[in-house]
């Protein structure tokens, strides 16, 4: 199992570095690292709640500590500074209030399509994960096939976002830029990793390879503006959007293929490294890219910037792995120890055990 946890490591490495280029190149194809994230987090979620007895309160602790910390710092700094990036220009900006700091505090920025892009427009996503989070223990805990069918409704689901939006906040920009990004369309996203993980067997099987190969060719073909418009049409009726099923249907060749190549780009000490401070990364690279872009004024050659935030992120980000995230990782992991042992006493009680012979 290690190497596939190299290997998820690797593609949260991809993933990330999608994400940065998308932000500080336009390069299109890079904004669906996203949904790989999503796709990792159903698995490796599912992983580490079945290597031991699964208990919810330890599980919400851990996420916390996980999630929170290094967001809450950076939502600090970016309100005492005045830091308010909301990306898209066709979008009336959100003051940067008291208010606004509280719905992103919350986690619940996502829900709202006039929050969903203020302080760090990127920070969106993290709305979709704490709701999987929530969902999370009464989905691990159903059968194979009841999973199946949760995925199933998701998908149906999904469709329901747009007009739902458009009912409760109005048919504006913001909300159509709100749609592709709720809970609602990417939670399927998060019951597939989980079944990648639950049947390895069935996703081993050679038909991911060719299913991989014909869902990257046309997500390559959509990002450089060649797409097939039928395939496309037909993607999106199962979907909602076509580039979240391409993600989707290569996952399972990505994470189980032995393929040379694929070992090569992914189960590496860089990517690795990469995957391993994507979280920082994808709290910090906004701000880093703001400031080269303020040091900069003069337009530099676009491969030249884009390697030069690359390597002051990577920098950056792994001082704050280190550091922050770490520490406040394992001061979860120190609290749920105190509660497993308090869980463990409280069995003890009452219990008369044989005397030694």
């Amino acid at each position: 199992m290690r190497d596939r946890l190299t290997r998820i490591d690797g593609l949260r490495g991809l993933a990330i570095i999608g994400v940065i280029a998308v932000h500080a190149t336009g390069f299109g194809a890079g904004q669906f690292g996203v949904q790989l994230f999503f796709l990792i987090s159903g698995f490796i979620l599912t992983y580490v709640a079945s290597k031991d007895i699964f208990y919810p309160t330890s599980f919400f602790i851990k996420r916390f500590f996980r999630l929170a910390p290094l967001y809450y710092i950076t939502l600090i700094i970016c309100y005492l500074i005045g830091f308010n990036n909301q990306l898209e220009e066709s979008v009336p900006i959100k003051a940067l209030d008291i208010s606004n700091l509280v719905w992103h505090i919350s986690f619940l920025h996502g829900l709202h399509p006039d929050y969903l892009r203020s302080i760090i427009g990127i920070y969106w996503s993290l709305t979709p994960e704490v709701v999987f989070y929530l969902f999370f223990p009464l989905l691990f805990l159903l059968s194979g096939k009841s999973l199946v069918k949760c995925l199933v409704a998701a998908l149906l689901l999904a469709p329901f976002a747009a007009p739902l939006g458009r009912l409760i906040f109005g048919n504006t920009a913001a909300v159509g830029l709100w749609i592709p990004k709720s809970p609602i369309v990417n939670m399927y996203l998060f019951i597939f990793g989980m079944l990648v993980y639950k049947y390895p067997d069935f996703f081993k099987k050679n038909v991911w390879k060719y299913i991989a190969f014909i869902a990257a060719a046309l997500f390559l073909m959509c990002a450089t503006g060649y797409g097939i418009r039928v395939a496309n049409n037909i993607s999106r009726v199962f979907f909602v959007n076509y580039n979240y099923g391409y993600v989707l249907l290569s996952f399972p060749f990505l994470v189980y293929s032995d393929y040379f190549l694929v070992k090569i780009i992914f189960n590496n000490s860089l990517t690795s490294l990469i995957g391993k401070i994507s979280y920082s990364a994808f709290l910090l690279h906004g701000i880093v890219i703001a400031a080269i872009k303020n040091i900069f004024p003069i337009r530099i050659p676009l491969m030249i910037e884009f390697t030069l935030i690359m390597i002051i992120t990577v920098l950056v980000c792994y001082l704050s792995y280190i550091y922050i995230e770490q520490p406040m990782i394992g001061l979860g992991s120190k609290i749920v120890k105190i509660l497993d042992e308090k869980r463990i006493s409280k069995t003890l009680v009452g219990k008369e055990f044989p005397a030694e012979i």
